[in-house]
């Protein structure tokens, strides 16, 4: 202790020489054998199984692995995972590994974009990856397995046709001789923001799944006012109606300033029915900023005037205005309005483009809103009308002075176009002023918007993982989904906020999505940059909770090269062949549609750093090939590595007592 000159005391405390240690146990281990040959075996091993006894704390776990060994010890092949013969059946993976005077191997590839065909057959184009079979190995045929799309998913855009009635679908031949057949479809649009062609205003855009059938030149965007088009026998327009849901279509409370001789705007620019208007209040803030309390509502005509007129078709647009005399609003003064958003925006449609829809302004629309879009739009290619269903006939309905027309005669069907060509010199004419037809017909509707998406995952842990996340909020009116697969239980997670309990082992994920080229908010992308509560992303192949993550768990079958070249279909992508100790492909890598090659890209240290379509496509390649005949193959050796996680305990650790191989 010191003292200073005023006579305080200076306290000094200090400590040194102090160390801070961590106690605990690796994070791996790993174990290696000796090469082991047991007694009066005078042939090459054909089999090997294991027998353990054990310890496994929480949080760790331990592998075993053999491989045959040749009489100078040295390692044949490519070290085997093995599943101990006493462990639980409900752990996965092979009890037996069987060598048959044969040794494993396995290779990564890697296959970039952009590969040259080594040759092409029956006009198809035939790939040889850049790895193949090692030199000097001869692979023994069928045993090879080649499975492919690791980090990807595999995309399932086939859905089962379903048959569409349609009946008295009017076309008008007024405009011309050349008119489309049509249906009516309803579907959940993609909303976005967008420049109208030839604009520099940013507007509402949404976007359909199909192409909109839209004739300027003789049809009109949607109805007229009043029309209703369910009922209307003459419908010539391309919008039926498009609807707005959300959960906060009544606005309460929302304050705008009412000055002289100026429309001031609510910020939903609704299209609100003169049955119900707005309610404008006083808010009860005077002048100096002291509330008072909200006394006043407001009457319309005699304080203020709603700006009909100036939106699309007269309607209300969202404007307000103080009259010219007798008003009890003052200029300048802040108003409180409550009113409703009318879920009907038709009429607030600008144009069209192919499957876009342009609103006459930049709307307000939540992320938690819907618009239910009810277009024109017409069946052909895989949507194609079915020729046999078609009638044409002169009258809406079915009454009983009908005219019903013939093919040939009166009129042509084009079923690849979906057109109806009326023949002059046919009995197809003016009826009433009116030069139309009714048409009932079947059409093959094949889902568009929604594609099944699916990926193996494999978890590693003994201990049964159960991850947390945020909502998902997927489209579940057009049926999106989010499903975990497992051996023991099937559940959907599509409106939940975490996962059963997953045990170890392998598990499929399945996705229903609206298409991701289409829809930037479709579910497959909001599943794969999915993060658990504490921001570290769910399913990344290596990742916090799944080493592994591939499209199929099936391998690709091997056959031979004169069967794949004269005996596969192009369409076909489940079978390779090896030839000169080369892998070859009836499809080019990177290129085909059932693999969806959206996923992580991770830095050097494995952390994500972004999301980006793929081109590339990575494989894997198990092969067996024979021991020569010169060497020995009568020896074993066996791997162990004892794994922690990194949540174990560190004073813990697995640990191996004894193994029994078991050789045949």
């Amino acid at each position: 202790d010191e003292e200073d000159q005023n006579g305080n005391f200076i306290y000094m405390f200090g400590l040194k020489h102090i160390g801070f240690y961590s106690l605990g146990t690796a994070t791996q281990g790993k174990y290696i054998s000796k090469s082991l040959k047991p007694r009066g075996l005078a042939r090459n091993i054909n089999r090997v199984s294991l027998t353990s006894s054990e310890t496994i704390p929480t949080s760790c776990s331990i592998n075993y692995y053999v491989c045959l060994a040749d009489s100078s010890d040295n390692k044949i092949g490519d070290w085997q995972l093995v599943v101990p013969s006493n462990k639980s059946e409900d752990i996965p993976g092979k009890r037996v590994i069987e060598f048959r005077n044969g040794a494993y191997k396995s290779k990564d590839i890697h296959a970039p974009s952009g590969l040259v065909s080594t040759g092409t057959f029956r006009g198809i184009d035939f790939y040889a990856l850049p790895i193949g079979i090692d030199s000097g190995d001869s692979n023994i045929f069928g045993s090879a397995q080649l499975f492919r799309g690791f980090g990807a998913w595999n995309r399932n855009i086939n859905e089962d046709v379903v048959l569409r009635q349609v009946k008295n679908s009017y076309i008008s031949f007024n405009g011309g001789d050349f008119q489309n057949i049509y249906t009516v479809l309803s579907e959940t649009a993609a909303v976005n923001s967008g420049y109208e062609p030839g604009s520099s205003i940013l507007r509402t855009k949404l976007t359909v799944a199909n192409l909109i059938d839209y004739k300027p030149q003789s049809m009109s965007v949607f109805p007229d006012l009043g029309v209703n088009p369910i009922s209307d026998p003459r419908p010539d327009y391309a919008i039926y109606k498009l609807n707005r849901y959300g959960s906060q279509m009544n606005i309460v409370g929302e304050q705008i300033t009412l000055s002289s001789g100026t429309i001031s705007y609510l910020s939903e620019f609704p299209l609100v029915s003169p049955a119900n208007e707005p309610i404008v209040k006083e808010t009860g803030v005077q002048s100096g900023g002291t509330y008072s309390g909200q006394s006043l509502v407001y009457e319309r005509y005699i304080d203020y005037e709603l700006s009909e007129g100036i939106g699309p078709n007269g309607l209300f647009n969202g404007g307000i205005e103080i009259t010219a005399s007798g008003s009890n609003i003052n200029y300048g003064e802040v108003v409180s309005v409550d009113y409703s958003i009318d879920p009907d925006i038709t009429r607030r449609v600008s144009s069209i483009r192919d499957n876009n829809i342009f609103m006459n302004d930049l709307m307000n629309i939540r992320s938690d809103e819907q618009i239910e879009a009810v277009y024109r739009f017409i069946p052909k290619g895989k949507n194609a009308v079915i020729r046999p269903t078609i009638k044409v006939t002169s009258k809406f309905g079915d009454p009983d002075d009908e005219e019903v027309y013939n093919q040939g005669p009166d009129y042509s069907i084009n079923i690849s176009q979906g057109s109806i060509v009326r023949i002059p010199s046919g009995g197809i004419l003016p009826n009433q002023g009116d030069l139309a037809v009714y048409i009932d017909f079947y059409y093959k509707e094949t889902p568009t918007d929604l594609h099944t998406y699916s990926v193996w995952i494999y978890q590693p842990s003994l201990e049964p993982v159960k991850i947390v996340y945020n909502a998902l909020s997927l489209d579940l009116v057009v049926g999106e989904k989010f499903i975990i697969n497992s051996p023991h239980f099937t559940t959907d997670l599509s409106n939940s906020t975490e996962t059963p309990f997953i045990p170890r082992g392998w598990h499929q994920i399945i996705v229903k999505s609206r298409d991701p080229v289409v829809f930037s908010a479709a579910a497959i992308k909001k599943i794969i940059e999915l993060k658990d509560i504490a921001g570290d992303y769910i399913f990344v192949r290596g990742g916090k909770y799944f080493i592994d993550l591939q499209s199929t768990r099936v391998a690709m079958t091997e056959v031979t090269y004169d069967f794949l070249k004269n005996s596969i279909l192009m369409s076909n992508h489940d079978h390779f062949a090896i030839a000169d100790n080369k892998v070859i492909l009836n499809f080019q890598p990177g290129s085909t549609a059932e693999l969806y090659n959206y996923q992580a890209v991770t830095d050097t240290n494995g952390l994500v750093t972004g999301f980006a379509e793929q081109t590339s496509e990575d494989f894997l390649l198990k092969y067996q090939y024979e021991i020569p005949g010169q060497v020995e193959a009568r020896k074993v050796m066996v791997k162990i590595t004892m794994l922690k996680d990194r949540v174990a305990d560190g004073g813990v650790t697995p640990k191996v007592f004894r193994y029994n191989a078991r050789i045949g």
